[in-house]
């Protein structure tokens, strides 16, 4: 699960990448196209480059907010892991090893709390 996780941050880290690039060959391609229209006035009838990539730089923006939501959701599913590591392990292990850590954790606190314990037929072994 956990090598899934990462072959995952990987493709999104290659996918920010070119998310990236793409964007800053529109800038600079944006950037030509006025420097152009600087030089040629109104000889340069050619559509605004800024309005051609309107919809490709939203499109852009639209996966960059997908990647940072991922990026953030992906810091949250981190912390729990490892808040919460050891209960993992432990449910890892096989049914028998459950149960002996369930009761040698559960019996001394039921014993303490509850008056009965012993009549309801457990025994604390320590």
């Amino acid at each position: 699960m956990i090598s899934d996780v990462r072959k995952c941050l990987i493709f999104v880290g290659n996918v920010c990448v070119c998310v990236c690039q793409s964007v800053k060959v529109l800038d600079e391609e944006e950037n030509a196209d006025k420097q152009l229209r600087t030089n040629h006035g109104a000889r340069w009838t050619r559509t605004p480059s800024e309005r051609l990539t309107e919809s490709i730089r939203a499109e852009a923006a639209r996966y960059r907010q997908i990647i940072d939501n991922a990026v953030t959701a992906d810091g949250i599913v981190r912390q729990r892991y490892a808040q919460h590591r050891e209960g993992f392990e432990l449910l890892s292990r096989s049914d028998v090893s459950v149960c002996v850590c369930v009761c040698v954790c559960v019996v001394p606190v039921l014993s303490h709390c509850c008056d009965n314990f012993h009549a309801c037929g457990f025994e604390v072994t320590s």
